[in-house]
């Protein structure tokens, strides 16, 4: 969300070690053109810390990264979300 402050921690800094390493064949056949990942989730499941961290291993990797944030898109805010959601599986908003 706008304003949010990221709070990375190792928990996120090794799931985002295990998603470099899946895409790795991916990065790999992709050389020379551009690649899209996506990284999804609940609300406050660390989607934009997994995110930076991942970022920063391209970086790493002498790869070239954007990030393009979505937190502000959505039919309900978060918590209202979240409620729904228990109320109904099948909601996505």
């Amino acid at each position: 969300m706008i304003g949010d402050k990221l709070v990375i921690t190792d928990y996120h800094r090794r799931g985002a070690r295990l998603v470099m390493d899946k895409l790795a064949p991916m990065l790999e056949a992709a050389a020379g053109r551009v690649l899209a990942v996506s990284v999804a989730g609940e609300s406050g499941s660390g989607k934009s810390e997994i995110a930076h961290c991942l970022g920063e291993l391209a970086e790493q990797q002498g790869r070239h990264y954007v990030i393009l944030g979505q937190d502000d898109y959505f039919k309900l805010p978060p918590r209202s979300n979240h409620e729904r959601r228990l109320e109904d599986i099948s909601w996505v908003g």
